[in-house]
C-alpha cells in the first residue's frame, strides 16, 4: 500500500462506544507538567486537555464536541478557558478548518505527553478487556487501507462485542513517526519507508499488481517485462 505526503482530512469513524476520562488538574510550573491536587490560579482541568486534544484533531469544535461527548456550547465554552488560560486564542477559524496557532502547536506535544501519562496511569496494572474498556484507539491509514483493513476490524470487534472506539486519519508520512512517539496515534498501517528503527513494525502481506492490456498493445510480452519491486504494507506501533 503507497503512502505520500497526503492533504489532510477529516478522520473517519468506526464507533461502537464514547470513551469517558475523568481527571482533575495540571499545575504548570515553568516548562514542566506536574499532576497537582489542589485548585489555583495557575492550575489547568485536565479535562479541557481532551477538549484541546479533540479540537487539534478535528480542527472544528463541532465534531470535537461530538468527540468529547458535549454540546458544541459546552466546547466553545471549554475553548474559552483554554483561551484564557494560555492567553492565545490556540484556534483560529478559517475556511480550512479551527487552525492551531504557534502558540497552540508549542503546546501541543506536552500537552498530549501529559494525558498519555494520564491514561496510562490510569490503565496500568490493568489487563486489557476489549468488552470493557472504552479507549479509542486512533489509526493512521489511507483512504485504501480503511478499504481494506476496517470491515474486518470493525466486524471482528462487533463479534467480540467491544465497547472500544476506532478513528482513523490520513497524514504525511513526516508525520507518522512523531505522531506514534507522542502518543497521538497508536498504530500505522501502510508503505511507511520513513519510519524510525525505534518503531516497532511486523509485515502483514506483501501487495502484487496486475497490467492489462489489449492483446495488439506494444508493451513488452510477460516473458520479456521487467519485474517490478512491490513494497510490503506494514502495521507500526509504539
Amino acid at each position: 500500500m503507497l503512502s505520500g505526503a497526503t492533504p489532510r482530512r477529516r478522520p473517519l469513524f468506526a464507533t461502537i462506544r464514547k470513551p469517558v476520562v475523568f481527571v482533575k488538574s495540571i499545575l504548570f510550573c515553568d516548562s514542566i507538567l506536574q499532576i497537582h491536587s489542589w485548585t489555583g490560579p495557575s492550575v489547568l482541568d485536565l479535562n479541557l486537555l481532551l477538549v484541546f486534544e479533540a479540537i487539534l484533531l478535528h480542527q472544528n469544535v463541532t465534531a470535537a464536541a461530538a468527540h468529547n461527548g458535549l454540546t458544541q456550547s459546552a466546547m466553545s465554552n471549554a475553548l474559552g478557558r483554554l483561551r484564557r488560560h494560555f492567553d492565545d486564542p490556540l484556534f483560529v477559524k478559517t475556511r480550512n478548518g479551527m487552525l492551531p496557532t504557534p502558540r497552540a502547536l508549542e503546546l501541543a506535544r506536552p500537552l498530549m505527553q501529559a494525558l498519555s501519562l494520564v491514561r496510562s496511569t490510569a490503565h496500568r496494572d490493568k489487563g486489557f478487556d476489549p468488552q470493557q474498556s472504552k479507549r479509542t484507539f486512533r489509526f493512521h491509514m489511507t483512504d485504501i487501507g480503511e478499504m481494506v483493513f476496517l470491515p474486518p476490524l470493525v466486524k471482528r470487534l462487533d463479534e467480540m462485542g467491544a465497547t472500544v472506539k476506532l478513528e482513523t486519519a490520513q497524514l504525511a508520512s513526516a508525520e507518522i513517526a512523531e505522531r506514534l512517539e507522542s502518543g497521538e496515534i497508536d498504530f500505522a498501517a501502510g508503505y511507511l519507508p520513513s519510519l524510525s528503527k525505534s518503531v516497532e513494525h511486523a509485515p502483514l502481506f506483501h501487495e502484487t499488481y496486475v497490467c492489462m492490456t489489449r492483446r495488439s498493445h506494444p508493451m513488452p510480452t510477460r516473458s520479456s517485462s521487467t519485474s517490478l519491486h512491490i513494497p510490503t504494507s506494514q502495521a507500526a506501533a509504539t
